[in-house]
């Protein structure tokens, strides 16, 4: 079952910069999940329903090390988004909706999904 994840919003996510999202990968028991040799895909689109994609990117790694207990298990999948992923030519100041989905082939399902909300500062 996918979790239902906001990314972003109150100073946490702006136009033009590098960021990189760690998201904790669960079972349904809430139980982690070993995803060394996992591929995703994140996607980001105005709204749920609509067909344009704004940032499409497979730049997702795994980092930190698996361990069937969840407080000792630093494993996690790492979006990784760069400035130009993030860029004003793309996105305006407001709230998006993503989904980060695992994509190996009779495994396919969506790990999170929300809300994607960037802001915009002096800087860009």
């Amino acid at each position: 079952m996918a979790k239902h994840v906001q990314i972003g919003g109150a100073g946490t996510l702006f136009i033009g910069e590098d960021k990189a999202i760690d998201v904790e990968v669960l079972d349904p028991d809430d139980d982690p999940i070993d995803i060394v040799a996992y591929t995703f895909r994140f996607v980001v689109k105005p709204s749920v329903d609509s067909a344009t994609i704004l940032l499409d990117t497979t730049s997702v790694s795994v980092v930190g090390i698996f361990d069937d207990d969840r407080d000792a298990n630093t494993q996690r999948a790492r979006i990784s988004l760069s400035d130009t992923d993030l860029a004003a030519s793309v996105f305006r100041p407001g709230t998006y909706q993503h989904s980060l989905k695992r994509t190996d082939d009779g495994s396919e399902r969506i790990i999170i999904a929300g809300p994607f909300e960037i802001e915009k500062a002096t800087q860009v």
